[in-house]
C-alpha cells in the first residue's frame, strides 16, 4: 500500500520507488516491533480481556496508531535535519501521517483480533459449561427435594393407620418399603419407562386407598409402550397434588383419571379445593414444570374448569 501511495506521489521512477518501498518496509517493521507489540504487552498488563474486552481492543489499536504517527514524525524530522529537506516537514506531510495512522490501526486490529476471538471463544465455552453445570445442579437439587417430601406424606398415611388398624398398618409398612425402594433406585436417573412408573403408582395408590377408602376413586386407562418414558415420580406427584389440595370425603369423593393420548400423559381430578390452608412445601407442579424444562421442549399444560383440574405432561 505504501508502494501504491509512492507511485501516486512521485510517478514511475524505479530507483526512487525502490528506495521509498524499502523505507516503507523498514518503517513497517519498526512500527510493529517498537509500537504494536509493546502496546499489546502494556495493554495485557493493565487491562483484562475478561473485564473490559472491547475498551482494551479499541485502546490498543488507537495507541498503536498514535505510536506509528510518532515514529513517522520522528523519521520525517530526521530527514529534515540530515538532508536539510524542507519537503519532509511533518506539517507538510499530513496525508502521510494520516495514512500511517490508518494502516497501523488496521494492522493492530488484525494482530489483536486473534486474542479477542480467543477470549470470546473461551468465554462462550465457559458460559456454556457454567450454564450446563448450573442446570445439572438445579436438576439434582429438585430430585433431592423429592425424597423427604415423599417420605413426609407417606409417613403421615402410616401414622393414621397405626391406631386404626394395626394389621393394615403392617401391610402399609411393606408397601411403603416397596415404594421407597423405587424412590431410592431411581433418584439418580432423569427418566424411567412409563410402565415402570405405573407399577410403582399402583403400590402408592394402595397406600392412599388404605387411608381414604371409597372416598378416593382412581381410574387408569393405560396406553403404554416400551419407548414411552417420564421423569421418575412425576405421576405420583400429580396424584399427591390432587389429594393434598382437594376435599376427600364419603359425601364428596375425589375422582382421579389417568390416561395417555399420543405422546401426552394426562392426570385429571375433580376440582373441589379445600377451604383451609393446607401445608405446602412449594414443590408439586412447580417442581414438575422445572424438571420438564430441562428434559423436553414441550411444556407442561395445566387447565382448570369449574369441575375439573387437568395436568398434561409430555411423554419422553
Amino acid at each position: 500500500m505504501g508502494f501504491i501511495s509512492d507511485v501516486n506521489v512521485v510517478g514511475w521512477q524505479p530507483d526512487l520507488l525502490v528506495v521509498l518501498t524499502l523505507n516503507s518496509l523498514l518503517l513497517s517493521i519498526v512500527v510493529f516491533w517498537v509500537v504494536i507489540k509493546p502496546v499489546k504487552r502494556l495493554s495485557d498488563r493493565w487491562l483484562s480481556w475478561r473485564q473490559a474486552p472491547y475498551p482494551k481492543f479499541m485502546l490498543t489499536i488507537l495507541l498503536s496508531g498514535l505510536g506509528a504517527v510518532i515514529v513517522l514524525w520522528a523519521e520525517l524530522l530526521g530527514f529534515v535535519v540530515l538532508f536539510d529537506d524542507p519537503e519532509n516537514e511533518p506539517s507538510r506531510n499530513f496525508h502521510d501521517l494520516f495514512f500511517a495512522f490508518l494502516i497501523t490501526v488496521i494492522a493492530a486490529a488484525i494482530y489483536n483480533s486473534s486474542d479477542l476471538f480467543a477470549y470470546w471463544r473461551h468465554d462462550l465455552l465457559r458460559s456454556e459449561r457454567l450454564e450446563k453445570e448450573k442446570a445439572l445442579a438445579q436438576l439434582e437439587a429438585l430430585k433431592s427435594q423429592i425424597n423427604p417430601h415423599f417420605l413426609f406424606n407417606t409417613l403421615n398415611t402410616l401414622s393414621s393407620l397405626t391406631h386404626q388398624d394395626p394389621v393394615r398398618a403392617r401391610e402399609c409398612i411393606q408397601l411403603l418399603a416397596r415404594v421407597y425402594r423405587y424412590v431410592l433406585e431411581n433418584r439418580e436417573v432423569d427418566q424411567v419407562p412409563l410402565k415402570q412408573e405405573m407399577q410403582f403408582l399402583e403400590a402408592y395408590l394402595t397406600l392412599l386407598q388404605m387411608r381414604f377408602g371409597d372416598s378416593l376413586q382412581v381410574s387408569i386407562n393405560r396406553c403404554e409402550g416400551p419407548e414411552r418414558q417420564v421423569p421418575p415420580l412425576v405421576v405420583q406427584m400429580l396424584v399427591e397434588n390432587a389429594v393434598k389440595h382437594n376435599i376427600i370425603s364419603a359425601k364428596k369423593p375425589l375422582y382421579i383419571h389417568i390416561s395417555t393420548e399420543q405422546k401426552t400423559l394426562i392426570v385429571r381430578n375433580s376440582f373441589q379445593p379445600k377451604t383451609d390452608h393446607t401445608y405446602s412445601s412449594g414443590l408439586g407442579l412447580a417442581n414438575i414444570e422445572t424438571r420438564y424444562a430441562y428434559l423436553s421442549e414441550e411444556p407442561v399444560r395445566i387447565r382448570r374448569s369449574a369441575d375439573w383440574f387437568t395436568v398434561s405432561v409430555p411423554l419422553l
